[in-house]
C-alpha cells in the first residue's frame, strides 16, 4: 500500500516537470539498454531475426522499441521514425548507444502533404512540445 502511494506521488510530480519526465524515460531506456531488456515482452521475438535484418520504428518516441531491438538482437540496421522535434535530442542520445540506427525526425503516412501534430499538455499547463 505505502509503494502504492510513493509512486503516485512521484508520477505526480514527473507529469508536472516534463523535462524530469523525460530525463526519468530517459535512465530507464538506457538501463534497458545496459541490462539488455526489452521494454515489452513481445520484443523478444526479434532475436529470431536473421542477420543483417532491418528494423523499421515508425513513431519511435524516445527509442524505447530501438532499444529493445538491440536488447536482443545486436546486428539489425534500425531506422527510426518520428514527428515530434522535441524527442530528438533524447533519439540522438540513443543513437550513440545503439549504435547502426538512423533517425528521421518525420511523419510517414501514404500520401505527401503537411499535418499539425497535437503534442499532450502537462497538467501544470507546460507543453510537452
Amino acid at each position: 500500500m505505502r509503494g502504492d502511494a510513493v509512486r503516485r506521488i512521484l508520477m505526480r510530480i514527473l507529469r508536472r516537470v516534463p523535462w524530469l519526465y523525460d530525463f526519468v524515460r530517459y535512465l530507464e531506456i538506457r538501463m534497458n539498454l545496459l541490462f539488455g531488456r526489452v521494454h515489452e515482452a513481445d520484443f523478444e521475438a526479434f532475436a529470431a531475426l536473421p542477420q543483417g535484418a532491418v528494423f523499421i520504428d515508425i513513431g519511435a518516441n524516445m527509442g524505447q522499441s530501438a532499444v529493445s531491438v538491440r536488447a536482443v538482437h545486436k546486428t539489425a540496421r534500425i531506422h527510426s521514425f518520428e514527428p515530434n522535434p522535441h524527442l530528438e535530442p533524447a533519439l540522438q542520445r540513443i543513437a550513440r548507444s545503439v549504435g547502426t540506427m538512423d533517425i528521421e525526425i518525420v511523419a510517414l503516412g501514404d500520401s505527401e502533404g503537411e499535418a499539425t501534430l497535437s503534442v499532450p499538455v502537462a497538467s501544470s499547463g507546460t507543453e510537452f512540445s
